[in-house]
Order: C-alpha cells, then sequence, then structure tokens
C-alpha cells in the first residue's frame, strides 16, 4: 500500500511556529536597535529579558489571528438638537 506524500496538519503546525519564531526574532532585533540607550540603565539581563517579553507580546497577534475582545473603546453618539427661534 502506497502512502501520499502530503503533509500532516501536525507538520504544519510546525512551520508555522517556525515563521511566527523568526518573525518574533526580528522584532527582538529591531526593539534592541531602537532602545539601546536604556542598556546602561538596566543592565544586560534585565533589558534582553525585557524586550522579549516586549517582542511576544508584539508577535502575539501574527499570523492571521484575530483578537477575540472588541475594542473597548466606544465612541458615544452625539445627539444635537436645532432649536427653532
Amino acid at each position: 500500500m502506497k502512502r501520499n506524500n502530503q503533509t500532516s496538519p501536525k507538520s504544519n503546525k510546525k512551520t508555522e511556529g517556525e515563521t511566527k519564531k523568526e518573525a518574533r526574532k526580528q522584532i527582538d532585533k529591531k526593539l534592541e536597535t531602537a532602545l539601546t540607550s536604556l542598556l546602561p540603565l538596566l543592565g544586560e539581563k534585565k533589558f534582553k529579558k525585557r524586550i522579549k517579553k516586549a517582542g511576544k507580546l508584539l508577535s502575539k497577534g501574527l499570523n492571521g489571528k484575530v483578537s477575540e475582545k472588541p475594542s473597548k473603546h466606544v465612541k458615544p453618539k452625539v445627539h444635537v438638537e436645532v432649536s427653532e427661534q
């Protein structure tokens, strides 16, 4: 019996994870270069931890994922009355 050479769903998850991981690494590098002035203030260890945490938060919505919660900020409707004089 021959097997098809199609990829299984598990292997697709791996490739999605790799691309998300690569994107997170790119975000980390950009944050590091942008925020190098904070390195002397925080120290290297804290700086790296915070960059990693920020990269995770920023990359959370990547790969077509949409947040399930609607935005809390709703603009109130303004009713204007016209008075006749």
